[in-house]
């Protein structure tokens, strides 16, 4: 059987939505430049590095901004290679200034100043409060499980972490095939309503003038073309191994114009700040001396 409309009929519909209808859905991801960002219902954001880039950081960052600023909103974190405790000890290292090492071993009650003992509990709190509106999925890790789990909870966003590394429940020719068909299902559950935060490997880079993955362009994802075609917001995170400037670098995006967002990184406490609110670093281990004029008690957003 065929399947079409007219241009007339068609019209009638568009007209009549666009005069009358609701604006477009928007879960902003931060504030600033990222803030501009139209990621919502029905988008696959697609977010590439090389290894060590900081490519979970920044995505799980981006979810949690998008959780505090969009209070309605629901996740489903899928990550095949780390745990929900290490998920969660990074974001609280990023959310309270409190190296990762210290939480990671949890040498956390030692405080030069009690503000920073009044920061850090007030960070916990506040990731418990938006952790409750987080599911982490267990395995399998395939996008059947992951459709099932997010509509049984009402995660409305997905983050895929990442595509390589998922199982595909139908048979695949290769490696590749299995990506394609992965990249064709978080296309069906975002054409449902849901929000695809979807994190990808690149392929090795040529060595050319030690730039590493630098440079990387549309063409660089690792796997399969489909994810080249099938992002609707496809970014590659450019940042040097020990280095912390760091670019997202747009290379498409369907409705509207790329811009690229410059980055601070501070590892210690894996946290992104743009470079236009950068200022100077605030993390401190616990019994530390504090740098007092670095604090900033009306701190809210690093993106």
């Amino acid at each position: 059987p065929t399947s079409y409309i007219t241009g007339t009929d068609y019209f009638t519909q568009y007209r009549h939505d666009l005069l009358h209808g609701d604006p477009p859905v928007v879960w902003r991801l931060g504030e600033h430049k990222l803030g501009e960002v139209e990621f919502g219902p029905g988008k696959i954001l697609l977010l590439g590095g090389g290894p060590g880039a900081g490519k979970t950081a920044f995505i799980m960052g981006a979810l949690f901004n998008s959780l505090r600023l969009n209070p309605d909103l629901r996740a489903l974190v899928v990550n095949v290679e780390m745990s929900a405790a290490q998920l969660l000890n990074r974001q609280l290292a990023s959310m309270s200034c409190v190296p990762l090492h210290n939480i990671k071993h949890k040498d956390i009650r030692k405080f030069a100043l009690r503000r920073d003992q009044e920061q850090f509990d007030r960070a916990l709190d506040d990731l418990q409060a938006l952790t409750r509106r987080v599911t982490f999925l267990n395995r399998p890790f395939t996008l059947e499980h992951a459709g099932l789990v997010a509509r049984d909870t009402g995660s409305s966003v997905l983050i895929l972490d990442y595509i390589q590394r998922f199982e595909c429940v139908d048979k695949a020719e290769s490696r590749a095939h299995a990506i394609e068909k992965n990249v064709d299902h978080s296309r069906a559950l975002a054409d449902e309503g849901m929000g695809i935060l979807m994190v990808s490997a690149l392929g090795r880079p040529q060595q050319k003038e030690g730039k590493g993955y630098a440079g990387a362009d549309i063409t660089s994802f690792r796997g399969s073309s489909e994810l080249e075609y099938g992002g609707d917001i496809i970014y590659t995170l450019e940042r040097a191994r020990g280095a912390d400037d760091a670019t997202l670098v747009c290379h498409k995006n369907r409705d509207g114009e790329p811009v690229d967002i410059e980055f601070k990184f501070d590892q210690r406490i894996q946290r992104f700040t743009q470079k236009d609110q950068w200022v100077a670093p605030t993390p401190r281990g616990v019994g530390e001396q504090p740098i007092e004029e670095t604090y900033d008690e009306n701190e809210e957003d690093v993106f």
